[in-house]
C-alpha cells in the first residue's frame, strides 16, 4: 500500500519552506497522483522548447563574430579589409612539378577550371603568374647571373628562333641540325650544346615511351639545377564560406581537392 503524501507530510516530514521548494513538493506530489498528466505536460513543454530552439538558435561559425566591432584592433582589422578585400579568408594552393614549366601549367589548369566554379569560389588569384613578373622577372637578379642568363638566351638565339617559327618535331630537327654545323664552322664546341642534346633526347625517348617529358629550358638558360622555389606555383582561393555550416569554406576546399583528383 502506497503511503498518503498529506499523511506523510502532517506526521512530522513537513516540506522545506521557500518557492523552489513549494514547487518541488507540488511537482513530486504531482507525479504521484496524476503521472500520466506530468508525463504528457513534460512532453508538451520539451516540444514547445525544440521549436523555440529551432526558430530562435542557428549556428554561426564567423570567428570574427565573437569579438565586439568597436575594439580599436577589430577595426584596424575591418579597415584593412575594405581596402584589401582580395586577401580575406585566402586558400593557398601550392602546386609542385618536376619542373618550373610542368607546376606552371598544372597552376594554370587549376586556376582555370576553379574560376568556372563561381557558386563555390570567390576569386582566383596566381600571385607569380601576374604579367608584371612576367615581364620584369629579370629585375630580380644580381648583376652576375643576369650577365650569364642573358649570354645563354643570347647564344641560343638561332635555336629559340627555330622553335619559335615551327614549335614541332621538324623545327627540333632543324634547331638541332643548325647547332651541328655551328660545331663544324667552329662557331660552338658540342660540350656547350651537351646540355640542350641532353634534354632533348631525355623528352624525345620519354615520346618514343608514351610519356610526356618536356625539357627543362629553364634549367638549360640558367646552367644550374633549379631551386625548390623556382619548382613551385602557388593558387590562392577566395572562397564563398557558409557560416551556418561547421567548416565555411569545406565546400570549396572538397571541390579543390575534387579538381586536382
Amino acid at each position: 500500500m502506497k503511503p498518503d503524501p498529506a499523511r506523510t507530510a502532517a506526521a512530522g516530514h513537513r516540506p522545506p519552506d521557500g518557492l523552489l521548494a513549494r514547487f518541488c513538493t507540488w511537482l513530486v506530489t504531482a507525479s504521484y497522483v496524476r503521472p500520466g498528466l506530468v508525463t504528457a505536460l513534460a512532453l508538451l513543454l520539451g516540444l514547445l522548447a525544440g521549436f523555440a530552439v529551432s526558430q530562435r538558435f542557428q549556428m554561426d561559425t564567423d570567428v570574427g563574430a565573437l569579438f565586439p566591432p568597436d575594439l580599436p584592433w577589430r577595426q584596424t582589422e575591418r579597415a584593412m579589409s575594405e581596402a584589401f578585400p582580395q586577401r580575406e579568408d585566402l586558400i593557398a594552393v601550392v602546386v609542385d612539378g618536376r619542373t618550373g614549366d610542368i607546376a606552371d601549367r598544372a597552376a594554370a589548369a587549376l586556376a582555370k577550371a576553379l574560376e568556372e566554379q563561381p557558386e563555390l569560389v570567390r576569386t582566383v588569384q596566381r600571385p607569380d603568374a601576374l604579367p608584371f613578373f612576367r615581364r620584369n622577372a629579370f629585375l630580380f637578379l644580381d648583376k652576375a647571373e643576369l650577365q650569364e642568363t642573358l649570354d645563354r638566351i643570347i647564344a641560343a638565339q638561332p635555336l629559340l628562333g627555330t622553335l619559335a617559327a615551327d614549335p614541332s618535331l621538324r623545327g627540333v630537327a632543324q634547331a638541332l641540325g643548325l647547332m651541328l654545323k655551328g660545331v663544324e664552322r667552329g662557331e660552338t664546341q658540342l660540350s656547350t650544346l651537351g646540355p640542350a642534346l641532353h634534354a632533348v633526347d631525355g623528352a624525345a625517348e620519354a615520346a618514343v615511351a608514351g610519356k610526356v617529358e618536356p625539357p627543362d629550358w629553364g634549367t638549360l638558360f640558367t646552367g644550374r639545377e633549379a631551386g625548390p622555389l623556382e619548382l613551385r606555383r602557388f593558387v590562392l582561393v577566395q572562397p564563398k564560406l557558409d557560416f551556418t555550416a561547421l567548416s565555411p569554406g569545406a565546400a570549396a576546399e572538397d571541390a579543390i581537392r575534387a579538381t586536382i583528383a
